[in-house]
């Protein structure tokens, strides 16, 4: 029940065995090496993307208007290629984002951006999947600013003209864009206005950014994953994005097919896009993708396994496809667990794997819940490993490592170890839990779960009452230590918070925070995410508040 980790000699020594084993395998031939991996079976699927992308890029260059009078900048603009609007859906594990993210080297050599966001199951943050794609743009515009200083202030300068004031509703969602754009601006409270109103002021900032972005960083193609958990106000945002006649870009996304039904938002919003085909602002394009027959799974081990197909490589594929139903994602974590238990090893001395098919078959079980396989993996993790998991689940699909490190820091809370030395155990796991797969690094100082099947294994390594104490406990200790930078964090601490029925002594103090949370998903146009936290303030008042709490009990 303890938030504090203890035992630091074991979490040195236990990562330093296991940073020897690593390091060991990695200069040897044993394991399989799924991170170069091909794309299999999906040729179809990736041809489609492709054709979309190459029809964007035979766009004409778009032009920024300078120099240019009315009539040419209207025909220039008149020869602008529809937007490519892609949905990809599949069940989970069917390799979407696999798929999607087939085309970057295309869309690089064609002197495309390529950037993605996703969205979270747990953390409900307002525009959670557009403000991690947000942040991928700025490190294009950073980026930009390295290759090109003159083309990079042009950029800005354009930003500025067309955006004007309204850039501070933006910095709102993404505070990124002050430094990659060399500004400094104050946040723009806009809570007091109407909804309809401010919405409309968001839209319009968030356009003409992309309007002038899209020219400068063209062809670029914005994948925005696990849609299904999408929230109304970023469709919202989206949409417009899609059937604004001066953006050209594609759009790609994905989302889970087994997870929306006919009444989920998603599924009415597609029909209407399918509708709107006809009007010429965009190219509408559906792709849904499956499970591997079997020959494809055989493709895949022949890949993994360096060998030629035979009795045996045969007599494996049938049982990893019986076992996993041909789901990539199962396919792969069956084949990791294989290696771990030792039922597929590389023999050094014939300089190849082997196997026996038939204890294969007779030692395991259908790979239907790969969280369960996660979870396994992770507890065969040393335990500084395990506890790092469960706390970087608790932070978001993906998170910034300077809230990993405070948060990290205080669960060591007390122990003689001074501030290098955390740091340093720090990095040391993160670099392993980077090697196992379970987390991947973006940017020096960004990480995301390689899967959310991952992430919800690492919270399911305790039991549910214990992680929604965990969580609950986890968010006062970010609250007492981001106090002053509060905003920032406001909506993490706050859903960490919110999981659990708080003691009565914390009710009115988080019931303020609520309010706090409420009132910043105003000042972004997130009225639906402003509604759930004011309903959940309201909850954790007193029977006699408008009495005892008149001023909070108003403004909830």
């Amino acid at each position: 029940g303890s938030l504090r980790y203890s035992q630091k000699s074991s979490i040195r020594s236990s990562y330093s065995q296991s940073a020897r084993n690593v390091n060991l395998e990695s200069l040897q031939m044993n394991k399989l090496r799924f991170s170069s991996l091909g794309l299999h079976g999906r040729k179809k699927e990736k041809d489609d993307l492709n054709a979309c992308f190459d029809r964007l890029a035979r766009a004409p260059a778009r032009s920024d208007g300078i120099g240019i009078d009315g009539d040419d900048m209207k025909e220039l603009n008149n020869l602008r290629r529809p937007s490519e609007v892609v949905f990809l859906s599949g069940e989970s594990g069917t390799g979407k984002t696999t798929l999607a993210g087939s085309i970057k080297p295309r869309v690089v050599r064609g002197k495309g951006v390529y950037v993605h966001g996703k969205f979270d199951l747990y953390l409900r943050e307002p525009y959670f999947g557009i403000t991690s794609a947000f942040r991928e743009i700025c490190v294009s515009i950073v980026q930009l600013k390295n290759l090109n200083c003159i083309k990079y202030q042009e950029l800005c300068d354009n930003i500025f003209a067309e955006v004007g004031d309204q850039i501070a509703l933006l910095v709102n969602i993404s505070p990124e864009l002050q430094e990659a754009i060399g500004i400094t601006v104050m946040p723009n409270a806009i809570a007091e206005q109407g909804n309809k109103e401010a919405k409309e002021r968001l839209k319009y900032a968030f356009l003409r950014f992309f309007r002038v972005v899209t020219r400068y960083l063209s062809h670029m193609v914005l994948v925005i994953d696990d849609l299904q958990w999408t929230d109304l106000s970023s469709m919202e945002l989206l949409d417009a994005l899609i059937r604004d006649e001066e953006i050209s870009l594609m759009f790609i996304g994905i989302y889970r097919s087994n997870e929306v039904n006919d009444s989920h938002y998603l599924m009415k919003y597609l029909q209407g896009m399918r509708e709107a085909n006809e009007s010429g602002i965009f190219m509408l394009t559906e792709i849904s993708i499956g499970n591997l027959d079997v020959a494809t799974c055989e493709e895949i081990l022949v890949e993994l396994l360096s060998q030629d197909v035979d009795d045996t490589t045969r007599s494996l594929t049938e049982t990893c496809h019986k076992r996993t139903n041909g789901n990539v994602y199962h396919l792969l974590a069956y084949l990791a667990m294989l290696q771990e238990q030792k039922l597929l090893e590389f023999n050094i001395g014939n300089f190849k794997w082997t196997w026996d098919s038939r204890r294969i078959e007779d030692e395991t079980t259908p790979c239907s819940n790969v969280v369960g396989l996660m979870k396994g993996k992770m507890k065969k993790q040393p335990r500084a490993v395990c506890n790092l998991l469960q706390l970087a689940s608790c932070l978001g699909q993906s998170f910034d490592k300077y809230l990993l490190t405070y948060a990290y820091s205080k669960m060591h809370d007390g122990e003689s170890e001074d501030l290098a030395e955390m740091e340093e155990d720090l990095d040391h796991l993160l670099s392993l839990v980077v090697d196992e797969a379970f987390l991947e690094q973006h940017t020096p100082s960004r990480f995301c779960w390689a899967h959310s099947s991952i992430q919800v294994a690492a919270m399911h390594l305790v039991n549910d009452d214990q992680m929604l104490v965990f969580k609950f406990k986890l968010g006062k200790m970010l609250l007492q230590g981001f106090e002053e930078g509060l905003e920032s964090n406001i909506f993490v601490i706050v859903n960490l918070l919110n999981s659990l029925e708080c003691p009565v002594t914390d009710r009115l103090a988080i019931a303020e925070l609520n309010l706090k949370a409420a009132k910043r998903a105003a000042e972004i146009s997130a009225f639906e995410s402003c509604v759930s936290f004011g309903e959940r303030g309201i909850a954790l008042l007193s029977s006699e508040s408008w009495s005892q709490q008149q001023k909070l009990t108003l403004e909830l």
